[in-house]
């Protein structure tokens, strides 16, 4: 044998390899025995560091145990995530420009209707009833009367007639009316106005019959006012 001291570390590590590769019975006195070959038995437990690896392992299946240190730039998984992932917080600007959806709200919105003091831009279409307007002299007249729509302004009517008044208890005159029941709401404009009497008179009468003794409620534009 070779006393112990002789040689130093390298010296003895170069002596011990170069000696078991000619005796298998040459030992060095205070060497590890060593080995070219792998073992054919590898430790069947992991070692266990506490220093992190400079190169990252990887998986590609997902780990059941989240990561103490989580990473700062995310990773792409081909697998679909088991669950969700929180949404971003909604913005604190909303949109000037409404939404649009195909599906009605479940609930009504209970907000009051927009009112506005300004007029609309453009005015409102004639009315066009659903029915035509009928026309009838009421009492005794002296020459009979009719009533048309014009023919180039639908909703524009002209109105002819003659009477002695509409007046007291019997009226004469002609009437342009339509028939209707409950609340009702007419608006008229009277373009023009033109008779030889200051008393010939047009306006909205709401009547209870054809009759000349019927009762009703009017308002009219006289020739003279």
């Amino acid at each position: 044998g070779i006393p112990a001291g002789t040689f130093e570390g390298e010296r003895t590590e170069m002596i011990s390899k170069a000696a078991s590769a000619t005796a298998s019975d040459f030992v060095v006195v205070g060497a590890l025995p060593q080995s070219e070959a792998p073992s054919e038995m590898p430790s069947m437990l992991p070692s266990i560091t506490s220093e992190p690896s400079a190169y990252p392992s990887l998986s590609t299946m997902p780990s059941d145990i989240p990561s103490e240190y989580p990473s700062f730039v995310p990773s792409v998984s081909l697998y679909p995530s088991v669950t969700p992932t929180n949404t971003l917080p909604p913005s604190s600007t909303p949109s000037t420009m409404p939404s649009l959806s195909v599906l009605p709200t479940p609930y009504p919105t209970t907000s009051a209707p927009s009112i506005s003091i300004a007029p609309t831009p453009v005015p409102t279409e004639r009315k066009i009833f659903e029915e035509e307007f009928r026309s009838k002299d009421i009492g005794y007249v002296g020459v009979a009367g009719q009533s048309f729509e014009s023919a180039t302004h639908p909703g524009l009517y002209n109105i002819q007639g003659s009477g002695y008044d509409i007046w007291s208890s019997t009226d004469s005159f002609h009437y342009m009316y339509l028939e209707s029941s409950g609340d009702a709401t007419f608006t008229a404009l009277i373009d023009g106005l033109d008779g030889p009497h200051s008393w010939a008179k047009a306006g909205v009468m709401f009547r209870d019959s054809l009759s000349q003794h019927s009762s009703h409620y009017t308002m009219y534009l006289s020739q003279g006012e």
